[in-house]
């Protein structure tokens, strides 16, 4: 049985105005974090690859994406940054510092983590109704619709009774589907935070977009 599936259907803008400030200032946020998305770092991929659990050795996998959340999430400590989303510490001294910090800096560690055992992810930064900012990682995992009910039921039977939610992406010919690595849920592809409909996505190469739901 697969768990229950939220799709989340976006227009996609790579020249966004207004919500998040001017371009500008998108572009030099886009830029401290594709430096702080350091998954090409010893420390980075040291700690990823030991998070791995034997049994879901191998290529990538999405088993592989679970082992990493579930390892940063079970020893992670909420520290809210005075400075907020201006405080954008690189992946590797999230791990020196002893995995602890804002949701920025478990967005950026979870996408630096998983990027560096072979994944594709990227920091979404969004706001709510009443103009509180909230960042979360997510990672790809298909455009196929056949290999996302595959990767359903490995969901389903890891977190039996719990809903995914993923961004569907429609800008491209089959679509993309992006799953929520969130630090307020305690399952992968959960997402709690409700968003005023806007948001902006970070790559780790330095580019970004903005969406409108």
């Amino acid at each position: 049985m697969v768990p229950t599936t939220s799709i989340v259907n976006s227009s996609d803008n790579t020249n966004p105005g207004g919500g998040y400030g001017s371009v500008s200032a998108n572009d030099q946020l886009a830029t401290a974090i594709s430096y702080a998305i350091d998954y090409t770092n010893p420390i980075v991929l040291d700690f990823a690859r030991n998070q791995i659990q034997t049994s879901d050795a191998g290529a990538y996998n999405i088993a592989q994406i679970c082992d990493v959340w579930e390892a940063i999430y079970n020893r992670w400590t909420y520290v809210r940054r005075v400075s907020a989303f201006k405080d954008v510490t690189p992946a590797s001294r999230t791990i020196d510092g002893g995995l602890n910090g804002n949701c920025l800096n478990y967005a950026i560690l979870n996408a630096a983590a998983i990027e560096s055992v072979g994944g594709r992810t990227r920091v979404t930064i969004t706001q709510n109704a009443l103009g509180e900012s909230h960042a979360y990682a997510e990672v790809f995992l298909t455009n196929n619709t056949t290999e996302l009910e595959s990767i359903e039921n490995y969901l389903a039977m890891r977190y039996p009774g719990t809903t995914m939610h993923y961004l569907s992406v429609h800008s491209q010919a089959n679509g993309e589907y992006w799953m929520t690595l969130d630090w307020q849920a305690n399952y992968p592809g959960a997402l709690l935070f409700h968003d005023n409909g806007e948001f902006c996505s970070y790559y780790p190469s330095g580019h970004y977009s903005c969406h409108t739901d």
